[in-house]
């Protein structure tokens, strides 16, 4: 339950930051009027200064309402503006690391919340005598200040955005805590015991889509008295349809049960977009697309490639001091959950060949990839070293046919020898 509430939240954060701030808004308005309309006497503790005339407040909320309402315009299409900036530069993935930012969502809440207030006080203020002292106009300018604050800062964030070492740096700290997260669960691999083929039941998907999360909590309540082993065959990220095979479980003697499949399938969470805080890779995705459209003919920007292949190296650095299979996410004496990671193999795989593809002209990045897979090696263990080893010269055999210069050739190899080196 608090893992759906989690990615109900998330995925309607922005909807969720502009109503909290219109019905703060709407609570300083009440409170307001309470004050101004003489329903509580709280207003004689409050000093002079905040109490204008009702004619001046009408000709402060005015303006101010107005106003906000153009900051409000202005400030989504710089939103807009930025989030095309993005998909155009860097990758339509990256949009949500600009529009999941706090500022970004809250500030058109700030300032819908502000006309909100100014229009309805403007509208309460023909209830009230016109000999009468209100506090309306006054804190109508405190809000307006308070909100030109929030947009002298969204603005400075707008300015950080845009800057590609900037953005580059903070997905690479949002996967590197996912990726620490995971390696810190990882566990030795259990031994698991031969079973009955007969009591194994394969569970399938039965929905469409990317798996983003497992609910273990409730996939353990599902299993408990039923199953003694449950092994978990498809990984986060992966994208699965209604005929993928995403379970198989070891019942218990004598165990008989319906409607197992529909159960265990509610623990599955399925989403057609991947969640960068449960997958590690759909971070590390998003800097190999910044590397590929930086190393594209129209760009031509090598270095911005480089700056993501190094980020991406130290990611995967982490991921190489484990070379454990399975995760025991679950475990008590009647039950056992394991999850199947991925391997470093596969991640090696999966990270460079499309930057291999189309950058294997490119002497500067191809040495790149060579020194983020020895910075990769030097912190692998003894079983991960062989795949790193195979890989680079994999890597550097398949970028000598596009290389004829004789300093090009020589470049590569410079950084090529340390591997030789190292294993000799």
């Amino acid at each position: 339950m608090l893992t759906k509430l989690k990615i109900w939240f998330y995925n309607q954060s922005t909807w969720i930051y502009n109503i909290q701030y219109m019905v703060i808004s709407i609570f300083i308005l009440i409170g307001v009027m309470l004050v101004d309309l003489n329903i509580t006497d709280i207003g004689r503790h409050l000093p002079k200064i905040m109490f204008t005339s009702v004619d001046l407040a009408k000709l402060i909320l005015a303006p101010l309402a107005g106003a906000l309402l153009t900051i409000t315009t202005f400030t989504f299409s710089t939103i807009l503006a930025v989030m095309i900036k993005y998909s155009s530069s860097y990758s339509s993935k990256t949009i949500e690391n600009f529009v999941k930012q706090k500022s970004t969502m809250k500030v058109l809440g700030i300032f819908i919340g502000g006309f909100v207030y100014n229009i309805c006080a403007l509208v309460l203020m023909e209830n009230v005598d016109e000999g009468q002292k209100v506090i309306a106009g006054i804190i109508g300018v405190v809000y307006a200040i308070i909100s030109i604050i929030y947009f002298t800062i969204f603005v400075q964030n707008v300015i950080v955005s845009m800057q590609t070492p900037n953005l580059i740096s903070r997905i690479y700290e949002e996967t590197k805590q996912v990726i620490k997260k995971e390696i810190a669960e990882r566990k030795n691999a259990p031994f698991i015991k031969s079973t009955d083929r007969d009591k194994i039941v394969t569970i399938y998907s039965k929905s469409n889509g990317h798996l983003s999360t497992i609910d273990y909590k409730r996939l353990s309540k599902i299993l408990k008295n039923i199953a003694s082993l449950c092994v978990i065959d498809c990984k986060i990220g992966d994208y699965l349809n209604k005929k993928t095979r995403i379970a198989h479980i070891v019942l218990n003697d004598g165990v008989l049960v319906d409607n197992l499949q529909q159960s265990i399938n509610e623990a599955f969470i399925v989403l057609d977009n991947k969640l960068y805080f449960y997958d590690y890779r759909h971070g590390i995705t998003k800097l190999v697309e910044i590397a590929l459209r930086a190393i594209a003919p129209v760009v031509n920007n090598p270095n911005t490639a480089i700056r993501s292949i190094r980020k991406i190296s130290v990611l995967l650095s982490y991921l190489a001091q484990s070379d454990h299979v399975y995760t025991s996410k679950f475990k008590n004496d009647e039950l056992e959950i394991l999850y199947v990671e991925n391997n470093l193999t596969e991640d090696l795989y999966f990270t460079f060949h499309q930057i291999v593809h189309y950058a294997k002209d490119d002497v500067s990045v191809m040495r790149a990839l060579l020194e983020g897979l020895l910075y990769i090696e030097q912190s692998s263990t003894e079983k991960n070293r062989i795949f790193v080893d195979e890989y680079a010269k994999e890597i550097y055999t398949k970028s000598l046919p596009s290389h004829n210069n004789k300093m090009d050739v020589a470049y590569l190899a410079d950084i090529y020898k340390k591997f030789i080196h190292r294993n000799s």
